[in-house]
């Protein structure tokens, strides 16, 4: 596989389907019943990304255009706020973890940290993968929002 962009749609395209793929994955969400909307946006770039899960399952996982995610906001049930990209850059390379994140402050959940706390087995596990995708793709500072999309 060549590389690709991390925060384009192929980059996500593959992460789904590396989520539903994954054994254990599958299981600790079936386990925990993971079943969100939820949406993480990043505020310096004006950058989201949305994923809908059902007992572990991914069902949708993309890229949300800058003019929806004040939408998108309202009708999700987790909104994890990021304020710098540098912080996903951190998480894509396994320098932090989302708990660590929220307990620094650096990540704010909107809708809930029970909840997502409840998910955390399934999240954790995400995040290995997401590491892994990250090792093999592009993982760069953007200058603006729009490069995302190139």
């Amino acid at each position: 596989m060549s590389q690709i962009r991390f925060g384009s749609q192929e980059f996500f395209d593959e992460y789904k389907k590396r989520l539903n793929d994954d054994r254990e994955f599958r299981r600790l969400g079936e386990e925990n019943k993971y079943s969100a909307s939820e949406l993480i946006v990043v505020s310096e770039t004006n950058f989201a990304y949305f994923q809908s899960t059902k007992d572990g399952l991914v069902q949708e996982l993309k890229v949300v255009e800058p003019s929806d995610i004040e939408k998108m906001e309202s009708t999700a049930d987790l909104v994890y706020e990021v304020p710098k990209y540098e912080t996903i850059v951190k998480l894509c390379n396994g320098e932090s973890t989302p708990f660590k994140l929220v307990l620094s402050g650096k990540m704010k959940i909107k809708g809930g940290a029970g909840k997502a706390l409840k998910f955390y087995p399934a999240i954790s596990r995400a995040m290995a993968l997401l590491q892994e995708l990250c090792s093999s793709s592009i993982v760069a500072l953007p200058r603006t929002a729009s490069e995302f999309q190139a």
